[in-house]
């Protein structure tokens, strides 16, 4: 189970990716361990796309650490600054996040 707070934060990541998107925001309250893992997965996926995304991963897992499934859910509940601070810059990244990754987001919420 998520607290507010963790699915605050992960609709904010989530957002650093894709953009605002409304029927992801209404599923917030749906929000668990799998869509963690959907978003953790698709940051993975992401950290090839620009350098943005390699730097704002790398402070989430604390300066770099290998990445082990589960990190995000660790993290969660303290990564505002994190997430505040990330700017995506590669326009592109964001159009094919959203398009390989808001389905699976959404049906995790079920």
């Amino acid at each position: 189970m998520l607290s507010e707070q963790q699915k605050n934060e992960l609709y904010r990541l989530i957002v650093v990716f894709i953009g605002d998107d409304p029927s992801i925001s209404g599923s917030r309250p749906g929000f668990n361990s799998a869509t963690v893992a959907v978003v953790e997965r698709m940051i993975e996926a992401n950290m090839e796309c620009n350098q943005s995304v390699k730097e704002l991963a790398s402070r989430l897992v604390s300066g770099g650490k290998t990445l082990s499934r589960g990190w995000l859910k660790h993290v969660l509940g303290g990564a505002q600054a994190v997430i505040d601070a990330a700017e995506l810059r590669g326009y592109g990244c964001r159009v094919f996040a959203k398009a390989r990754w808001k389905t699976e987001i959404l049906h995790s919420t079920y």
